[in-house]
């Protein structure tokens, strides 16, 4: 179920891959906060010279519908909260025992 006014802004959590429900109910495949990079990856063996490639962090929190595909992937730790807003509206604490004020990628690769 889709909250049509309210939005999550988060990072992703580690090697996570939380898909964008709502890009999915589109057709595409795309997970929140990463970005496909293509450069990296094993070499294909039917295509010379391309690569698996990789959903890599894009190093920006993501702003995402409130749903409850979201919301869980908050609540189970496979995203991390990038504003107070966002985790008062799905229940966790503020600061979030993760992050420190100044958020590194480090941080939210752990």
């Amino acid at each position: 179920m889709k909250r049509q006014d309210q939005r999550l802004n988060v990072w992703p959590r580690g090697q996570a891959l939380v898909h964008d429900f709502d890009a999915l109910d589109e057709g595409h495949l795309r997970f929140v906060g990463r970005t496909r990079d293509v450069t990296i990856g094993d070499p294909l063996k039917d295509r010379p010279g391309e690569r698996s490639g990789a959903w890599v962090p894009h190093g920006q929190p993501s702003s995402i519908s409130h749903r409850w595909e979201h919301r869980h992937a908050l609540l189970v730790g496979d995203l991390l909260p990038a504003d107070e807003a966002t985790a008062k509206l799905v229940g966790l604490p503020w600061p979030y025992p993760l992050l420190s004020p100044e958020l590194s990628q480090k941080e939210v690769e752990q």
